[in-house]
């Protein structure tokens, strides 16, 4: 995938990215949400952190949801992320409820499939600590090459419901499985079965065929769990049983979700899991604190390569907010110690 000075080899002739999503609906614009700051950090991880930056110019694709602002898309931009607006699938049956409130918009995730300028898009959730550099995942063998359908499998596949849109010819989609978190063993196993692909992390080749045919099973929504949204398109699409089964990276390499500090240790290039959330008891404190360390360095960053105005303006807002909180925190602090100790004198 790369040349000794770390460019990329014109024969290839492959054009990739990596991708996030963005989506939160905010009734108050200024609100404080830990998911814009993620996609803010991981643009920083990918593109600038010297640790793990690409060495290969590949772009980061920050794909929104249409009612995210165009506020929000400019920060996005400003720190270098190709902002491309995602439109809604429309017209879904009733039965499709999302497990959680916040996943609503998730199927939109779907149309990345339409991005066919692009050979192949690795695709991460915004709420990942990188460890190193992802470039290497290009040269992956499960990641170089389109598989053919099985199309001997159709049948069998399909005989609960009908109505379903043609399969591509070939296809690529390569994921990692769920895994057990903080009672998982060393190194993670899949949680819940073969084909519990995690909709977190995967790389495929968009492909409108694809597309359509993922649309078409949302229209039998008992065909797959579709409480779990576009991860239960994926694990009933390419199921192990199937006519496109999923290829899995190796385990533990490239990515966990609830990860230990150990999968830090061992060289996880993605530890997937939500380090803002710090009382949750799988959190183990020296990850949250490689995550904010990351977030320093981002506002440091930040502070002194944004150039657009608005964004710039937005930060330092931010960190004046931060700065003025534990301003008064210590005073309060001083005041409740100089009482305590006047009430002694007096009591002395």
């Amino acid at each position: 995938m790369s040349t000794n000075n770390g460019d990329p080899v014109p024969s290839s002739n492959k054009t990739v990215a990596y991708a996030t999503f963005y989506c939160t609906r905010l009734a108050d614009e200024s609100a404080e949400d830990p998911y814009f700051d993620a996609v803010q950090l991981l643009i920083y991880q990918i593109l600038h952190r010297p640790s793990t930056r690409t060495q290969l110019g590949i772009p980061l694709l920050v794909f929104v949801a249409p009612h995210v602002s165009q506020a929000r898309r400019k920060i996005f931009r400003s720190m270098g992320g190709k902002v491309i607006e995602l439109d809604y699938i429309r017209d879904l049956p009733e039965q499709i409820q999302p497990r959680r409130p916040r996943w609503i918009d998730q199927l939109c995730k779907l149309r990345i499939f339409e991005q066919v300028s692009y050979d192949f898009i690795l695709y991460l959730d915004s709420d990942m600590l990188l460890t190193k550099s992802l470039d290497d995942i290009w040269d992956e063998p499960v990641s170089k090459q389109k598989v053919k359908t099985q199309r001997e499998k159709i049948q069998g596949h399909h005989k609960e419901f009908s109505g379903v849109a043609s399969l591509p010819d070939d296809y690529l989609f390569v994921g990692v499985p769920d895994t057990y978190g903080s009672r998982k063993p060393d190194p993670p196993i899949p949680w819940i079965g073969k084909d519990s692909i995690n909709g977190g992390f995967w790389l495929a080749s968009p492909s409108l065929v694809m597309f359509q045919y993922y649309v078409s099973l949302l229209a039998s929504p008992n065909s797959y769990d579709s409480q779990y949204m576009e991860q239960g398109v994926f694990r009933h699409a390419h199921g192990g049983d199937g006519p496109m089964p999923w290829s899995q990276f190796p385990p533990g390499k490239w990515n966990v979700n609830w990860p230990r500090v150990e999968d830090f240790r061992r060289g996880t290039a993605t530890l997937h899991d939500r380090f803002w959330i710090t009382d949750e008891p799988w959190v183990e404190e020296e990850l949250v604190g490689h995550w904010n360390e990351a977030k320093k360095e981002m506002l440091g960053f930040s502070g002194r390569n944004h150039v657009q105005d608005f964004s710039s303006l937005v930060l330092i807002t931010r960190r004046l907010s931060i700065w003025r909180t534990a301003v008064l925190r210590s005073s309060l602090a001083r005041k409740q110690s100089g009482s305590a100790a006047s009430t002694s004198l007096v009591r002395a």
